[in-house]
């Protein structure tokens, strides 16, 4: 397989691991990025090398992937995951945690080991144990989030890290796609509690499954705007992805759910990537590490304070894709580079039920991508939405029932902010000032900013929250 340019830079600083640089070294490359490809080209070098790998991971699909992907790069690949031992004795062994618990005689025959979503790791866990007994060996890991939900950093489990790329890079360059879409009202989660830095789950699932109406205006949505695209809907807990799946079926859309224990999960997600399924709704399973380019909407009807969760999740729908010749064909290009055609992906869109954009953010922001110990920042006012004015309905058309929704095509926010700083720097830009209050801030052309954010962020210091300060005396107003 040809790497893109990014992927060959990250397997040359990989190369550092074995020069004595670091022991343990931390990969972090944007959802979408192909982690699991510049993986397998690793491995493929070690293997080169007379030395067998263990590639460890915590999910069926993230296995059935990084073993398909070691294939395609001509290796033999033994697989241990449940009922599934196959080939254990293979140069590499791709393997869950919880297989090996009763297994680690296979770990310390290793000589390299590869930690996929190693934001789960820490010392003193089944991923430290697994690392422990392979004491002395180079480990990298792989993610594309570098944090824990409980605010713990990962430098306790790798020694350095590197970045690959930021996703706004990757979307610049065409390797991932643009994201649009609509926010609409979600229920007060201010009563839920927290534990371990994300909404309790019971009290979440009981809040979202009460409401009726919500579970309702997610498939009227879906149906209204969403012109059949192949969607993942992220729930709170199993009977809401249940109950979701049911109301789709109900208004004659191909749905099924998916979680821990279901039966058919790879038919599922089969019939997801050909389009006979055109929406699947899951509870903690579709999260981290599926890769499936032709779906490109993401229904979040799960509110979370998780970065983490937050970004891969959103992550699912930006992979490029050409639906006319099935080839990952870049989003920055009028036509597909491959087959010619216009029928490719070039953004993704979002169905935000949740309030977690305005919460967390969107995935291009800039954030610091460092794995020390802090909580994952907040980034609710370095965002903004371009509203889209909606399209006249033709004559004798059925009208649409109004609703509490704006389409909006999101945008960074901050990174156009910084420019702009810049240009004005060099004698051009504008800034503009509140008539009423006097609070300045720099115009970004076409961007409805919540007012006055930025100035709420920096009175509030290090610890802000996304607040709205309206104008003492005109409350909102454009730039």
């Amino acid at each position: 397989m040809q790497l893109r340019p990014y992927q060959r830079y990250a397997v040359e600083e990989v190369r550092f691991v074995g020069r004595g640089r670091a022991p343990t070294l931390l990969m972090v490359c944007p959802t979408g990025g192909g982690k699991t490809v510049i993986g397998s080209r690793v491995v493929a070098e070690r293997t080169a090398q007379g030395q067998r790998v263990l590639w460890l991971a915590h999910r069926e699909e993230l296995i059935d992937q990084a073993a398909a992907a070691l294939a395609r790069e001509g290796l033999a690949v033994g697989v241990l995951r449940g009922e599934r031992k196959e080939a254990l004795d293979a140069p590499v062994l791709v393997s869950s945690w919880q297989a090996l618990k009763n297994r680690m005689e296979l770990a310390r025959e290793r000589q390299f080991l590869v930690v996929d979503e190693a934001h789960h790791a820490r010392d003193d866990n089944s991923y430290g144990q697994v690392i422990a007994a392979m004491s002395g060996v180079h480990v990298l890991g792989l993610t594309a989030t570098p944090w824990r939900t409980d605010g713990k950093g990962l430098t306790d489990v790798f020694a350095e890290h590197f970045v690959v790329r930021e996703p706004h890079q990757l979307r610049d360059e065409g390797f991932l796609a643009g994201l649009e879409g609509f926010r609409y009202r979600t229920f007060d989660a201010n009563d839920i509690r927290i534990r371990g830095g994300d909404f309790v789950p019971g009290q979440l699932e009981d809040a979202v499954t009460s409401d009726v109406e919500l579970a309702g205006d997610i498939v009227a949505q879906w149906q209204a705007h969403a012109g059949g695209a192949r969607t993942i809907a992220y729930c709170v807990g199993v009977s809401h992805a249940v109950e979701l799946a049911a109301r789709f079926r109900e208004a004659g859309v191909a749905a099924e759910h998916i979680y821990e224990n279901s039966a058919d999960r790879a038919g599922i997600l089969s019939r997801l990537r050909s389009g006979e399924t055109r929406v699947v709704t899951n509870f903690a399973i579709l999260t981290e590490g599926f890769d499936c380019p032709p779906v490109s909407c993401v229904v979040m009807a799960r509110p979370t304070l998780s970065v983490t969760l937050h970004l891969q999740m959103l992550g699912r729908a930006l992979r490029p894709w050409c639906y006319d010749c099935g080839r990952e064909a870049p989003t920055n290009l009028p036509r597909c580079a491959f087959c010619g055609g216009g029928n490719h992906k070039r953004k993704g869109r979002v169905h935000d039920h949740a309030g977690n954009l305005a919460r967390l953010g969107h995935p291009y922001a800039a954030r610091d991508w460092s794995p020390a110990d802090t909580k994952p920042p907040t980034v609710g006012a370095f965002y903004g939405f371009k509203e889209i004015p909606p399209q006249q309905p033709k004559e004798g058309a059925r009208q649409a029932v109004e609703v509490d929704a704006t389409r909006y095509e999101v945008r960074d926010v901050r990174s156009e902010d910084v420019e702009r700083k810049k240009a004005k720097r060099r004698g051009g830009g504008t800034a503009s000032r509140c008539p009423d209050c006097g609070v300045t801030r720099l115009g970004v052309e076409g961007v409805e900013l919540p007012p006055h954010t930025r100035w709420a962020m920096k009175r509030a210091g290090d610890g802000w929250q996304h607040v709205e300060v309206p104008c003492t005396v005109k409350g909102d107003y454009l730039d």
